[in-house]
């Protein structure tokens, strides 16, 4: 599999099958859907909430970038797609040709940013939210934090849309998604920006982790 024939975080890549998702971005290759998660997901937690990471995943994908080269055509396409993320990385705007293999990955990469950097926190913690979460948001998301990648990866993902369809509830989302990744943010460290009800609710949730 692509995560450990070139160490994006070794030893912390599940095998993951891109039916287990559903989703335009795990459709890519599937000897490289396990590490594809894991990318995207700390691609936009450096670029977003955890800029303190970014040296250290940078790092980690310009690794990767050079034993894909050294792999030559057998990882050419991977090579691309890494290439691309490190322009991300260092605040360009990279794009993969049409039809590329991870052109959507990129894309929905690139999305992913502009989402958790352009919400204005404090904007959106001003005014309670009027439309209402699922009524299972607190079990599913304390089940994800507990739970194994596939169900993180799942629920991260969900999450995303939940985030496009209310975003008044961006805030208390985001604080449960940067909580997902492998190296997430510790819970104790999250949510101190949440206001009324959402504050409320993550407190429930991290009540259910504890417990």
């Amino acid at each position: 599999p692509l995560g450990s024939g070139l160490g994006v975080t070794p030893g912390k890549l599940p095998a993951i099958r891109p039916d287990r998702f559903g989703k335009r971005l795990f459709h890519a290759p599937a000897r490289g859907v396990g590490a594809l998660f894991e990318i995207y997901t700390h691609t936009i937690t450096v670029l977003t909430a955890r800029k303190d990471k970014h040296s250290e995943w940078r790092e980690a994908m310009g690794g990767a970038l050079g034993r894909a080269q050294q792999m030559g055509t057998q990882a050419q396409n991977e090579a691309e797609f890494f290439s691309a993320v490190l322009a991300q990385l260092d605040g360009q705007t990279p794009a993969l040709p049409a039809g590329h293999p991870y052109a959507e990955a990129l894309a929905e990469i690139q999305a992913g940013v502009r989402q958790g950097g352009q919400q204005d926190l404090s904007a959106l913690n001003e005014t309670e939210p009027t439309a209402a979460l699922p009524p299972d948001f607190v079990e599913k998301c304390a089940a994800a934090l507990t739970g194994p990648p596939p169900l993180r990866a799942r629920t991260f993902d969900w999450l995303r849309e939940l985030a496009a369809a209310l975003p008044a509830w961006g805030p208390l989302i985001r604080a449960v998604q940067n909580a997902l990744p492998a190296w997430g943010t510790p819970l104790n460290e999250l949510g101190g920006d949440l206001t009324g009800e959402q504050a409320a609710i993550w407190k429930e949730i991290v009540e259910k982790v504890s417990n």
